[in-house]
């Protein structure tokens, strides 16, 4: 009886220091690691095909070590040009206003769940939500 004590005594004293170790681990914020800001340039560059767009799409990152984009009203702006199709697309599927500031957030969880449509359709509504994604960054935490 005991040593079944004992036993479970040891179980809960590793199971607490196992939990204040990960607690301490996980304070690590992946997002500010630079490799994050680099493969997020990496795709924001490769989907650009115009040299005319990289002012607009131009990145940061804010205290958070989230990746922003430096100008988030001329991406926007960029934005309802480049991914006018996937635009249209959602609006007409989902009967919404124009790309706005104060809905891009619908836009953005529609743009993720496309799943009908053209290919063309298809990627324009997909890469317009990565795209709302860094955009969203620029102004919550």
């Amino acid at each position: 009886m005991k040593k079944s004590k004992r036993y479970a005594f040891r179980f809960i004293v590793v199971g607490v220091l196992a939990f204040v170790i990960i607690g301490y681990f996980a304070k690590i914020d992946l997002k500010a690691l630079p490799f994050i800001y680099v493969s997020e340039q990496a795709y924001l560059s490769d989907q650009l095909t115009d040299d005319s767009h990289k002012e607009a799409y131009a990145l940061g990152k804010n205290m958070h070590g989230k990746i922003v984009f430096a100008k988030p009203q001329s991406a926007l702006r960029q934005m309802k040009t480049d991914f006018a199709e996937g635009i249209r697309f959602i609006q007409k599927k989902e009967d919404l206003a124009d790309l706005t500031h104060k809905n891009y957030e619908t836009y953005m969880t529609y743009g993720w769940q496309i799943s009908d449509g053209t290919v063309s359709e298809k990627h324009s509504a997909q890469t317009l939500a990565d795209y709302l994604d860094i955009y969203e960054n620029s102004f919550k935490r």
